[in-house]
């Protein structure tokens, strides 16, 4: 079994992702957070396999929460999911920790293929993540 914890604040695509989820990984487990505070609630009770965030969050910002995440759970894998482009926040997220940084824009097979390498112990890099990354 895989547990991924999807901290996203909008409802409706958090209901989405877990389905997506469970629907093509058949393994996977997902619990939900809706804010800051119970994302780190939810790291307390499981030992939750990968974490899908979202930048825009109550309470603390997505940078702020994989601080704090990383410091509490260093080991955990983090996919960024946001609506913000490469060029305005990958850099930051990648060197914060995050194993991958992807928009909300990009198709449920790129968003599947990251969560399965992100889940063998890789990093997911997109090719415009690579171009922010190389441009530094």
């Amino acid at each position: 079994m895989v547990e991924i914890l999807i901290a996203v604040d909008h409802t409706l695509l958090r209901e989405n992702l877990v389905r997506l989820l469970s629907s093509n990984l058949p393994e996977v487990v997902c619990g939900e957070a809706e804010n800051f505070s119970t994302v780190m609630g939810q790291l307390h009770k499981k030992n939750w396999n990968l974490l899908i965030l979202d930048l825009n969050m109550p309470e603390r910002n997505g940078l702020e929460i994989i601080k704090e995440v990383k410091t509490v759970r260093p080991e955990i894998p983090i996919i960024v999911l946001t609506m913000y482009p490469e060029d305005q926040f990958a850099l930051r997220v990648i060197k914060a920790g995050a194993s991958a940084y992807l928009t909300k824009s990009v198709s449920s097979k790129t968003f599947l293929k990251a969560v399965e390498k992100v889940l063998r112990g890789g990093q997911f890099i997109t090719g415009s993540v690579a171009k922010v990354i190389t441009d530094e």
